[in-house]
């Protein structure tokens, strides 16, 4: 075994930089889904403005239980945001850019 590691330099090797593990650099993180996960629909309108639709209907749990839920659709520069709020949280987040990628 350190026959290998002496011959591939093995021991000597260096842990990659963040940037090699991720290679966006912080500054370019445009929306985070995070900061809006499990947030009420009054904190997700102050951090992304009013909605630009809104509907309202039951989603069906996993249980076969009907449950009511706002579905809010947000637009920012980038992106547009669906955001499904079940029991007045944030459950389901969407995020679709503007453009098409190419």
């Amino acid at each position: 075994m350190a026959a290998i590691e002496k011959r591939y330099n093995l021991n000597k090797m260096e842990e990659p930089s963040n940037n090699e593990w991720f290679p966006f650099a912080a500054s370019e993180v445009l929306f985070d889904g995070k900061s809006i996960e499990d947030q009420s629909e009054s904190e997700v309108n102050a951090l992304l403005g009013e909605p630009t639709e809104t509907k309202k209907g039951e989603w069906r749990t996993r249980k076969g239980q009907n449950t009511p839920y706002i579905h809010n659709v947000y637009v920012i520069d980038i992106a547009k945001i669906d955001v499904m709020f079940i029991e007045g949280k944030a459950a389901r987040i969407a995020v679709k850019p503007k453009e098409e990628l190419k």
